[in-house]
């Protein structure tokens, strides 16, 4: 069985149905991973890149999965067929990316796993504005890099009916959206170390020669940190 990456794992033990669309599946390892294991049945595998793509479809091949992975030359979602799939699964990408892949489709799934690269707060606002809830969020360290993994499901019926999606959820305020209010309220020990970091960088940063509204954000983000430490 094909070895997994920590960051894969943790997408892995995210999965709560049977029927996945991978996108951006790379060499299709995370797919591979969950039909060997038995945790999905069926799997749409998709790639904008021709040759990742076929390398996952050989992957498949030499372990008798074949014919249990579909595999679409795709940008993002905009060539795939997503009828009847639970589970959408988005990682590796910047937030930018991760955002306009979503924000082009129905929103239609049932749980929504993401990973992005950078600029994660704008992905949780998103999540929430799109009418989802983020109900798991996990902080991990891979090759010295720090990796975001959010597990999101639609919202209650009551957040689709007349209410505003673009007010924040009960519980999130500038500080949940920029680190994360489920790693928060766990006191998540990584997130911890992060913060540490970016104080560090944003301290290091504000003693160059910035334009005064870089700097005023810039404090206000040191404030932010600091309230968290």
């Amino acid at each position: 069985m094909q070895e997994l990456s920590k960051r894969l794992q943790a997408i892995a033990g995210m999965v709560a149905y049977k029927t996945l669309v991978d996108v951006g599946c790379d060499h299709a390892l995370l797919p591979i991973h969950l039909l060997q294991t038995g945790v999905i049945s069926k799997v749409i595998a998709t790639d904008i890149s021709a040759p990742s793509l076929e390398k996952g479809r050989q992957n498949a091949i030499a372990l008798g999965l074949g014919n249990q992975l579909s595999f679409t030359l795709s940008d993002g979602l905009k060539n795939v067929d997503c009828d009847g799939i639970d589970i959408c699964v988005i990682a590796g990408m910047g937030g930018g990316t991760i955002i306009s892949i979503l924000d082009g489709v129905p929103l239609d799934f049932k749980q929504i796993i993401l990973s992005p690269q950078r600029d994660v707060a704008d992905v949780r606002r998103f999540v929430h504005q799109k009418g989802f809830d983020i109900v798991n969020e996990m902080l991990l360290i891979e090759n010295r890099k720090f990796y975001n993994i959010m597990d999101a499901r639609p919202s209650p019926s009551s957040r689709h009916c007349g209410l505003d999606l673009q007010s924040p959820p009960f519980g999130y305020d500038e500080a949940g959206y920029l680190f994360g209010q489920i790693l928060i309220d766990k006191k998540c020990p990584t997130l911890g170390e992060y913060i540490k970091i970016e104080i560090r960088k944003t301290k290091k940063t504000l003693e160059g020669n910035l334009p005064q509204s870089r700097q005023e954000e810039l404090l206000q983000y040191m404030q932010v940190c600091l309230s968290l430490v």
